[in-house]
């Protein structure tokens, strides 16, 4: 046995080196592997495969249904109802909360808005187009540039987030399901939508439950949200009486502030240390960017702080809403929370 062959000795350092050549090979087909899986998808496909997986559009005469809850878990909790109802272009929302009521509707690219108090839906702008609240088709575009991005393993899956950010309006963090490939989350630090425990309809995907986070607080909740293939009468698709009219399009882009006059003028800019005011403005962007049709509240009641305010909106002037080359009137909302003002 001490005395073995040239040739056994030759094929066992052959057999040796044959097996670390395998090991060696195995070892780089891993690391490949797993330098594949550290590879950052392109943003542009993630979306795209997102949008296209969860686009309810493409799906003909359906219904849905949910719970709305605002200001969950606290004592101002209150709930209600949304249901939306889509028949090819024709599509309408009907939300009801708390005794109001707020219909929107639209055909082709007309929007028809009916509501009981537009400052009553302040914040709950996403539910007027709700399908398309999981989604971001203008993240598309090519004048969108990406960074930041992150990977969190899950099970089954990765999370995979970005920034993006769109001409002069402030970045998104998007959030994307890779496995499933759905979009999770969309918004920043201040105001954040997640979606979650999607559901699958005629193998397109839709969140069953939506949560918008505000400052780190949840103050919206859509619950059990359910799509239902159904045979949508077409009276359903009236435009109700009285209801203001919009244009709109796929690629909107909305309007943006060009001139700010003070929205506490002088009398009304002092201050003590107790408390906070917030204050609700709603109003509509001509296509000639004056603001108009000014309502108002704020928390708690103040009427004269309010009227200032108020009066100081509706000298606003921006860029409005454009179409392609046409500008178009829209609905806007501002938001203001200050610390409580003392008139003197």
């Amino acid at each position: 046995m001490v005395g073995r062959s040239l040739k056994e000795r030759k094929c066992s350092h052959f057999s040796t080196m044959t097996s670390k050549l395998r090991c060696a090979v195995v070892a780089i087909l891993a690391a490949l592997a797993g330098h594949a899986a550290d590879k950052k998808p392109d943003p542009s496909q993630l979306i795209n495969a997102a949008n296209k997986n969860s686009d309810l559009s493409t799906i003909p005469s359906r219904r849905l249904n949910g719970t709305v809850v605002l200001s969950p878990g606290t004592q101002n909790e209150s709930t209600g109802s949304i249901t939306v109802y889509r028949d090819q272009d024709h599509y309408r929302s009907e939300i009801e909360i708390s005794g109001q009521h707020r219909t929107w509707l639209q055909i082709g690219s007309h929007v028809y808005v009916s509501t009981s108090s537009p400052i009553a839906f302040m914040g709950l702008e996403k539910l007027n187009n709700l399908e398309n609240a999981w989604r971001e088709p203008q993240a598309n575009s090519t004048t969108v540039k990406f960074g930041g991005s992150s990977r969190k393993k899950i099970p089954n899956s990765e999370i995979w987030c970005f920034n993006a950010k769109q001409r002069d309006y402030d970045p998104l963090h998007l959030c994307f399901d890779a496995a499933r490939q759905v979009m999770i989350s969309t918004g920043n630090e201040q105001d954040l939508y997640e979606f979650s425990n999607f559901q699958t309809l005629e193998g397109r995907q839709y969140p069953a439950n939506i949560r918008r986070i505000k400052h780190g607080k949840a103050v919206l909740e859509i619950r059990n949200l359910h799509a239902q293939l159904d045979r949508v009468s077409q009276n359903i698709f009236d435009v109700p009486q009285h209801a203001l009219e919009f244009e709109t399009c796929d690629d909107i882009v909305w309007p943006k502030l060009i001139s700010q006059p003070d929205l506490f003028p002088q009398g009304t800019s002092s201050f003590d240390s107790g408390g906070s005011l917030k204050i609700f403005i709603y109003g509509i962007v001509g296509a000639d960017g004056s603001f108009g049709h000014v309502q108002g509240a704020s928390i708690p009641r103040n009427a004269a702080i309010l009227k200032a305010v108020e009066d100081a909106a509706a000298k606003r002037h921006y860029s409005p809403a454009m179409c392609g080359a046409r500008a178009v009137a829209s609905e806007l909302y501002i938001e203001i929370e200050i610390a409580k003002p003392n008139l003197r």
